[in-house]
């Protein structure tokens, strides 16, 4: 059951100002930029106010193992999906390939993954599912109802924004996290707004990722999804 929408007062310019403000707070701050949006998120559930734990879907779910279940299934699908099937065929269109290159000292370097992947836990699967799920989707459920159109109107919204926070990998990049983007927010309102599911799935997804570039078989891998379509 999602919040229903509010008059126009105090507490809805301070929802539409913090959709600005929360993710531009995840794109320009030099240092751990999710943690601070995460932060700037609850400064402005504070303001209107809002309860942040229930807010931003972290109230316990009625099944902590089913939650945890769906995000493992759902976070391997997508890994799957994207290598298997998306990117063969985005850089088959479009001439040119997801630029991961920042990632490439991870190859061969267990303990540059090692001490990777906390933070990835971390500023990814936590701040960024907080930011671009919970926050914009519930906050646009408050100002424009919590309807259908609505709900899908969010979706789309946060996996836009999602999909530009990742403009330094390129149009595959931002295309990949903008489809990412939809499952996550489709999966975050199917389990009514809760949001243990899609932290689960998001760190599932990039630990397999970054294991995978760390052992040198994402390569071999989007060789292998090519050439399932002769591509």
């Amino acid at each position: 059951m999602t919040e229903n929408r509010v008059p126009m007062n105090r507490a809805t310019v301070v929802m539409a100002l913090g959709l600005i403000v929360v993710p531009t707070a995840s794109y320009y701050l030099p240092v751990l930029p999710e943690v601070f949006a995460v932060l700037t998120a609850c400064v402005f559930l504070w303001l209107e106010p809002a309860p942040p734990i229930v807010s931003l879907g972290l109230n316990r779910p009625k099944s902590i193992g089913r939650a945890l279940l769906i995000g493992v299934v759902v976070g391997l699908g997508l890994f799957l999906l994207n290598r298997l099937l998306l990117l063969p065929w985005l850089d088959y269109f479009t001439g040119t390939r997801r630029d991961l290159s920042k990632l490439d000292y991870l190859r061969g370097n267990v303990p540059g993954l090692l001490v990777l992947l906390p933070t990835i836990w971390i500023t990814a699967g936590f701040c960024e599912e907080v930011i671009y799920r919970a926050y914009i989707i519930t906050r646009f459920d408050r100002l424009f109802g919590s309807s259908a159109i609505s709900a899908a109107a969010a979706i789309v919204l946060s996996a836009t924004v999602f999909a530009l926070a990742h403009w330094y990998q390129g149009v595959v990049g931002m295309l990949v996290t903008g489809f990412a983007g939809l499952a996550l927010g489709i999966l975050f309102v199917a389990r009514s707004r809760n949001l243990w599911s899609n932290i689960c799935a998001h760190i599932v997804v990039d630990t397999v990722s970054l294991i995978a570039i760390g052992l040198n078989w994402d390569r071999p891998l989007d060789a292998f999804g090519r050439s399932l379509f002769g591509l």
